[in-house]
């Protein structure tokens, strides 16, 4: 499957969970969230350290960091999102 289409589920399938954004910020994927319980669920067994930091802001939106073990590269990273996210 190509990155792109990767890419495009990935983008849909947070937005089905209430995600609306994903950042990579040094070592941490940070994950925007209506939701932040949703994305702990989705990591719940991922390898490295998830919290969620803060709260809500005035958009409803709380930021949920995982910081990988050690950070894939970017299309290991996308699977791993995909095959998480179709459960």
């Amino acid at each position: 499957m190509s990155d792109l289409f990767l890419l495009s589920e990935v983008r849909l399938r947070l937005t089905m969970i209430g995600v609306r954004a994903l950042l990579r910020r040094e070592g941490d994927l940070i994950f925007r969230a209506q939701e932040p319980s949703s994305v702990q669920t989705l990591l719940r067994r991922a390898r490295g350290s998830v919290r969620v930091v803060g709260s809500a802001d005035e958009a409803g939106l709380t930021d949920v960091f995982w910081r990988p073990d050690e950070m894939p590269q970017p299309r290991s990273l996308l699977r791993d999102l995909v095959k998480r996210l179709r459960g």
